[in-house]
C-alpha cells in the first residue's frame, strides 16, 4: 500500500487552527460540550465554502496508525487538510464493513451525546443509530440525482447494494437516497453509521458540480412505520450474517438450505410441507373437489363400473370385475353378450317348469303344490 499523502503543509495547517480557535466576536465563550461559541454580539453567520476537499483515491494510504486496531479515522483527512501524511497516528482511509463501531464514540474518536443538537449538527447522538444524512442547498438541475449519487457514493459502503471491502474505491451505482427535486434536498443513507459520520465531515460546506455550499446534517427519524420495519429487518440480517460467519459449517448448513420464498426457519418450512401434503390427500392430483368428482366418475365409466343399460331397456348396476368377465366370456360380435342370453334362457325355462307343475296339480285333484317355484300368474282367461 502506498504511503498517505500530505494534504497541506505544516505552516498552512497552523494558520487554520489559529483561525478556528479564535473567538468570532467579543464576549463569546467556547462551549466544550457542544464545541461551539456561545454568547457575545450576535451577527449573521455567513457560510463559507470549504477550502479543501479529500480525494480518497489520491490521498488515502499507509500511516503509522494503519496497523493499530485501537486507532480512529483522521478527521483532518476527511476534511482534506491533514498535514502529517504517513506520520499520522490515525487511519487515512474510508470506513469499511469490517470496522468496529462504538456506541458512544464516533468514527473519529469524539464522544457522542444522548440527544441530537437542535440544528441536527455535530457528532450526533448515541441513542439513535442514524445512518441517514440530510443534504440541503443543492442546485436544482435535471441530473440532480446522478450528481448526488456520484459525490456521496465515494465515502462508504452502500446500503441496498453490493458491499465492497476495498480500502479506497467504493462503487456508487446503488446508493440509497431520496431526492426532493423541488426543494433541492436529498436524504442519503449509508450501510454503516461510520460511513455516514465520515461523509458528513467530508461533505460539509462542500459543493457538487456547481458553486452551491451544501448544508449537511443528521436526518430526523422517518415517521413511516414501514421504513422502521425495513431498517430493523436489515439490521437483524446483518447481525445474523456476522454470527453465522463465526459458527462451524455444520451449524450454518441448515440455514443455507432454507427456501428463498420467505420461510426463514425450518419450523415454518415443515409446517408448509405438512399443509401441502394434506391438501394433496384431500384433492388428488391437485384438483378442486368438483374436478376430482368428475375425474372419479370418468374413471368408473372407463372401468365399466356403474349403472348401464340392459337388454330389456332397464338400467342395472354392473361391477367392474363382472363387466370384464362378461366381455371375456361373450362372443364379442353381438350387442348382447352370451352370458346375458343364457340368463334369459334360464329364466324362460324356470317359467315353463312352473306352468307344468301347476297343470299337474290340477290333475291331482287340486292338491296344493309347495316348494320354491317361480309363480306364473298367467292371464284371467285361464281361471
Amino acid at each position: 500500500m502506498k504511503p498517505a499523502r500530505k494534504q497541506i503543509d505544516d505552516k498552512e495547517y497552523k494558520a487554520l487552527l489559529a483561525q478556528k480557535n479564535s473567538a468570532p466576536v467579543a464576549g463569546a465563550v467556547y462551549n466544550i460540550w457542544h464545541h461551539k461559541w456561545r454568547g457575545g454580539k450576535r451577527e449573521e453567520v455567513r457560510r463559507e465554502h470549504a477550502k479543501y476537499r479529500c480525494k480518497v483515491e489520491r490521498d488515502a494510504g499507509e500511516t503509522r496508525g494503519s496497523n493499530n486496531p485501537e486507532s480512529y479515522f483522521c478527521i483532518y483527512f476527511a476534511q482534506g487538510m491533514c498535514a502529517q501524511g504517513p506520520e499520522c497516528a490515525c487511519w487515512h482511509r474510508i470506513p469499511i464493513i469490517e470496522d468496529t463501531e462504538e456506541t458512544t464514540i464516533d468514527c473519529f474518536g469524539r464522544d457522542k451525546f444522548s440527544e441530537f443538537r437542535e440544528d441536527m449538527g455535530g457528532v450526533g447522538a448515541f441513542s439513535v443509530d442514524s445512518k441517514t444524512l440530510y443534504v440541503g442547498r443543492i442546485k436544482i438541475t435535471e441530473d440532480m440525482e446522478d450528481i448526488v449519487r456520484r459525490h456521496f457514493g465515494e465515502w462508504g459502503d452502500i446500503e441496498n447494494g453490493m458491499l465492497n471491502y476495498s480500502n479506497f474505491i467504493i462503487p456508487y451505482t446503488n446508493l440509497e437516497f431520496k431526492v426532493l427535486r423541488d426543494k433541492g434536498v436529498a436524504f442519503v443513507t449509508y450501510y454503516t453509521r461510520s460511513s455516514a459520520e465520515f461523509a458528513k465531515e467530508a461533505m460539509t460546506n462542500q459543493s457538487l458540480d456547481h458553486d452551491e455550499i451544501l448544508n449537511v446534517r443528521w436526518a430526523t427519524e422517518d415517521p413511516n412505520p414501514r421504513v422502521g420495519t425495513s431498517h430493523k429487518r436489515k439490521t437483524d440480517h446483518a447481525s445474523r450474517q456476522v454470527l453465522e460467519s463465526t459458527l462451524p459449517a455444520e451449524f450454518t448448513r441448515p440455514i443455507l438450505e432454507v427456501d428463498e420464498d420467505g420461510f426463514q426457519n425450518s419450523e415454518m418450512r415443515t409446517k408448509r410441507t405438512r399443509a401441502e401434503a394434506a391438501e394433496r390427500d384431500r384433492h388428488p392430483g391437485g384438483m378442486d373437489p368438483y374436478q376430482a368428482y368428475h375425474y372419479q366418475q370418468q374413471q368408473l365409466v372407463e372401468q365399466g363400473v356403474g349403472y348401464q343399460l340392459g337388454p330389456d331397456g332397464q338400467y342395472y348396476y354392473v361391477d367392474g370385475a363382472a363387466a370384464t368377465a362378461t366381455q371375456e366370456e361373450g362372443t364379442g360380435a353381438g350387442i348382447v353378450s352370451q352370458q346375458a342370453l343364457e340368463t334369459l334362457a334360464r329364466l324362460a325355462g324356470t317359467v315353463g317348469v312352473g306352468r307344468k307343475v301347476r297343470e299337474e296339480g290340477k290333475e291331482d285333484g287340486g292338491k296344493k303344490v309347495t316348494g320354491l317355484v317361480l309363480a306364473d300368474y298367467g292371464s284371467s282367461d285361464e281361471e
